[in-house]
């Protein structure tokens, strides 16, 4: 946070530094807003703690900044919210070539390796994107099927071949990696998935003689890391650069001729509802790193359903017709722009307490709302537990509100949240509201 403060203030970045439009901003300033809003990089929060968004920034009368909350709030005014793009200097990139393939190889596909190939032959520099840290996303046994899980979440290990351990990317655990399953003993052991630094390995493998940069959290972890790192290869010291979403937006590498992205499809079938707006802002941001010169620019993107229509607009940067497509969808699913999402969130050691605790919530939701003179129209789902239903030994359980972010119902759940604070039985369970959180899963 300190960190991002000193940029804005020194207006390092052109978004941040609207911030300092304000008069006396600095003398009260609370939130610090990044410059992306679809990564988790627009909010300095932890899960579970006290919530700080800077989404609604958008918002903010001072500024007119593009965003697809605009185009629905203001349809007439549509046409203004993207030439907004302009006035902030900001502007497309269209590669010369888009070319989808679908490849059942997990490690790369042949196209981009040779694509690789004509970019170090001729001079140019190469910007790959992963999603994945790690060499293998998990590791199982075939002989009994079971994959190695962490002990405190409810997560596969991913292996990192850098330290040879098996890691767990959300409570920080690490034991040494061996050929034996824990559970049956048998040295029958299997990889899955793939992850930056296998990539990077076979990418050193088919190129011996390219130098190769990744960036992910393992390898940018110290202070300044990222700049360091992204300095090294604007100079040219790298002609290949390897990474998870750090790399994708923001950056402004004349010599970059060809972007590749490796297996979108896990983006775009992702089970949250924002899943294709952030694979189209994903995909519409990361080929814009090519061909940013006289030099012309090819994106490559791995996938099997290249017919997918989030794969053909955003390769034409259509941001109209995707918002036109997409908000079809939210309407009839009735999802943000259409109502507010209000996710609250119950954790604690014991997972039939933590259970029992948010169905006591619901119940007295129910019975509150329907007993009120004016009852709230809201859409709840839940309780339910999350993909990842165990972190750092603590069962989670949410419940998901559709609803309209009105004083109304903000004083409602501020008493159904101090009832449920005074009750004696759930004391040891953990509880937060996030209004309109960036990701429902």
């Amino acid at each position: 946070k300190v960190s991002a403060y000193l940029r804005v203030k020194d207006e390092i970045n052109t978004i941040e530094a609207c911030l300092k439009s304000i008069d006396g901003i600095f003398d009260r300033i609370v939130i610090i807003h990044s410059n992306e809003n679809d990564d988790g990089t627009i909010e300095f929060m932890h899960n579970w703690a006290k919530k700080h968004s800077g989404y609604e920034i958008y918002e903010y009368p001072h500024f007119v900044l593009p965003a697809y909350s605009n185009l629905y709030n203001e349809p007439y005014k549509s046409e203004n919210t993207l030439a907004a793009y302009n006035n902030f200097g900001l502007s497309f990139f269209e590669p010369e070539e888009w070319v989808c393939k679908i490849d059942a190889d997990q490690v790369y596909f042949r196209e981009a390796l040779s694509e690789f190939v004509n970019g170090v032959k001729y001079q140019g520099q190469d910007n790959c994107k992963y999603a994945l840290r790690g060499y293998n996303t998990f590791v199982a046994c075939s002989a009994c099927k079971k994959v190695m899980t962490c002990p405190s979440c409810s997560i596969s290990l991913t292996y990192h071949s850098a330290n040879h351990r098996l890691m767990c990317h959300y409570c920080g655990y690490s034991v040494p990696f061996v050929d034996a399953c824990p559970s049956c003993g048998e040295h029958n052991i299997r990889y899955s998935g793939v992850g930056t630094q296998r990539l990077e390995e076979e990418l050193q493998h088919r190129f011996r003689e390219a130098k190769i940069l990744r960036m992910d959290a393992d390898t940018v972890g110290v202070r300044h890391g990222h700049q360091q790192a992204l300095s090294a290869f604007e100079s040219g010291e790298y002609d290949i650069l390897l990474g998870t979403q750090m790399i994708a937006k923001g950056l402004n590498f004349p010599k970059v001729t060809l972007v590749g992205v490796v297996n979108i499809d896990q983006q775009i079938y992702n089970d949250d509802f924002r899943s294709s707006e952030v694979a189209f802002d994903l995909l519409t941001q990361v080929v814009g790193r090519a061909g940013r010169s006289e030099w012309k620019g090819r994106a490559v993107i791995q996938t099997i359903v290249p017919e997918n229509g989030v794969l053909k607009l955003a390769s034409k940067q259509d941001y109209k017709q995707f918002f036109k497509d997409e908000i079809v969808l939210r309407k009839s699913m009735i999802y943000p722009p259409y109502c507010d999402l209000c996710l609250l969130g119950f954790s604690g050691v014991k997972e039939d307490k933590v259970y029992a605790a948010a169905k006591n919530f619901l119940e007295e939701l129910i019975e509150k709302n329907n007993n009120a003179e004016e009852p709230l129209k809201l859409i709840v789902l839940g309780p339910q537990a999350p993909r990842v239903s165990k972190i750092n030994n603590k069962y989670r359980q949410r419940i998901l509100i559709k609803c309209r972010n009105t004083t109304q119902f903000r004083s409602f759940l501020r008493t159904l949240l101090q009832d449920f604070d005074n009750d004696k039985r759930f004391t040891d369970v953990a509880f937060f509201a996030d209004m309109n959180p960036l990701t429902a899963i």
